[in-house]
This record gives C-alpha cells, structure tokens and sequence, in this order.
C-alpha cells in the first residue's frame, strides 16, 4: 500500500490567489518564494492569480509545502 498525504488541501483560495496541489512532482522546480529546487516525488503547489489572464496560467509559480506557501499567498500579513 503506497502512503499519501492525506492532510494537504487540494486548492487553497486567498486574496484571489488560487493553489493547487501538486501531489507528487514529475521532475525538480525552482521554488518562487525560497529560489531552492523542489524535489521531484515530492508535493507542491501551483499558484496562480484569479483573473490575471493566459500568462499566470502557462506560467504559475511553484512553492514549497509549508512556510513558502504560507509566505507567497500572504497569510498573516495585514490588509491595508
């Protein structure tokens, strides 16, 4: 029986951003937050910009589980 995270979201919705997890990865991406690859196997998300067009979606960035994710969709920073 394989193991799977189970305790990831599927998509995560913030501040019109949209994540998309990425279960387990094809190939090693470079991490839009941190700049440190992304291991291949591994999970990630995809995030794009609700609304924002073509170029956010053939192009999105890819981060880390966890505090890249945390950083990129802006949580914990204040509404102005």
């Amino acid at each position: 029986m394989e193991s799977e995270n189970t305790s990831l979201l599927e998509d995560i919705r913030h501040n019109g951003k949209i994540a998309h997890l990425v279960k387990k990865s094809r190939k090693a991406y470079k991490c839009s937050e941190c700049g440190l690859p992304t291991k291949a196997g591994e999970p990630y998300y995809i995030i794009t910009h609700g609304g924002a067009g073509l170029r956010d979606i053939k192009f999105p960035d890819r981060v880390h589980v966890g505090d890249c994710l945390y950083s990129s969709m802006g949580f914990g920073k204040e509404e102005k």
